[in-house]
């Protein structure tokens, strides 16, 4: 939708029904890394001031539901934010990916092995070119091609590490703040800045992520983070010396959340059945995982019927080849080439409240997660207003 208003042709912009005015020069981009829709619903309900506020940011429009990409985990929704494409597209297809120019697991948000203790980036030096990796070019990329500047707020700690080369190619002017108390500033000094030009402005906050991951996305604590943003973008988007007429102003999420208290621990002594069958650690994520198989002739069948003896209530097998070459679950473009062996041989996806685990983890210390199908995950909130 962004590239169709510049002149970049884009196949599949939101419905036309949804009422997006494209005739517009500026348009700036928030994305709430974890916002879920039915989390926002759940707050507004019970906090009036918050819904207000969602009704302001939107001329009394309301949040509208659309759905995260699968799996709804952050560095493959991200990537089609920033690319325009589906995941069977550009490839980034789960936190832990097997890649095979390394012949390892490899954590993507990281840029590292997902074993042993390696600094951050690390397989960028072993020749993992963050630039050629989705083979897809960014909506910066292609923006500056047709003379349109784009800014990115973003923190510090963020910026240039291996994912964001990934997503944050092209960008012609990236704003680093340094902790909360300059994050809204530098926010509004760029609008304050690009007031009647015709840009694209983007910014990206990890907060509500981070605390659903930790409390809850139904906590108090997420609560307060929701309406601190928002209370805080009105603020912004109001003012007069941002507020120009032909500003697009639009949230965003790249996935929700689901509490997931329930364990399913392959290594444990009753799952052997199942476990023998890995050829390695479980990718993926815990609640949408790639199994790589010891014996890639296994017989599907003979798999399923384990998965049902042991969790068939709980866990849905997927064949991979299946769900790239005829379901379409990671889309219906074209594939990326290293798509196949990225995503294993069998995806594991859990019902909701559940999550998988093999070996011991820091995920496993977590209240909530995401990645799975389950509509508190794949539901975010599209916010709209002109400005």
């Amino acid at each position: 939708t962004i590239g169709n208003i510049f002149g970049v042709d884009y196949p599949t912009p939101l419905d036309a029904s949804l009422g997006i005015p494209t005739d517009v020069d500026r348009v700036v981009l928030f994305i709430s890394d974890g916002m879920g829709y039915n989390a926002l619903l759940h707050h507004a309900q019970a906090d009036p001031e918050l819904a207000e506020l969602v009704n302001l940011l939107t001329d009394g429009r309301g949040a509208i539901p659309i759905t995260s990409v699968a799996p709804s985990t952050t560095v493959v929704a991200l990537t089609s934010l920033w690319t325009g494409v589906e995941p069977v597209s550009h490839g980034m297809m789960g936190t832990v990916l097997f890649l095979r120019e390394v012949g390892m697991l490899c954590d993507m948000l990281y840029m590292k092995p997902l074993i042993g203790a390696h600094p951050n980036g690390i397989l960028e030096s072993w020749g993992i070119n963050p630039l050629t990796m989705t083979q897809i070019p960014t909506i910066a990329e292609k923006l500056a091609q047709q003379g349109i500047s784009t800014h990115l707020v973003s923190d510090n700690g963020l910026l240039d590490t291996g994912l964001s080369k990934i997503l944050h190619r092209g960008i012609e002017y990236k704003h680093r703040h340094f902790g909360l108390g300059d994050m809204w500033d530098s926010l509004y000094g760029v609008l304050h800045q690009t007031r009647g030009q015709k840009t694209y402005v983007s910014m990206y906050l990890p907060h509500i992520d981070m605390l659903s991951h930790v409390y809850s996305p139904l906590s108090s604590q997420v609560n307060h983070e929701i309406k601190q943003q928002l209370r805080q973008l009105h603020r912004i988007m109001t003012d007069p010396q941002i507020a120009d007429g032909r500003t697009l102003f639009l949230f965003v999420a790249d996935h929700g959340h689901q509490d997931a208290p329930n364990f399913i621990r392959l290594n444990s002594s009753e799952n052997t059945a199942f476990y023998d069958y890995m050829r390695m650690p479980l990718a993926g994520d815990g609640r949408f995982g790639y199994v790589h198989l010891v014996d890639i002739n296994t017989k599907y069948s003979h798999l399923l019927a384990i998965n049902h003896h042991l969790f068939s209530e709980n866990i849905i097998l997927v064949s991979s080849q299946s769900a790239l070459l005829r379901r379409g679950l990671f889309g219906t473009g074209t594939r990326h080439p290293e798509a196949m062996y990225r995503v294993g041989d069998v995806i594991a996806i859990l019902r909701p409240t559940y999550r998988l685990s093999d070996i011991p983890r820091p995920v496993d210390k977590l209240v909530s997660l995401h990645a799975g199908l389950s509509e508190w995950e794949m539901f975010v909130p599209l916010l709209w207003r002109v400005i």
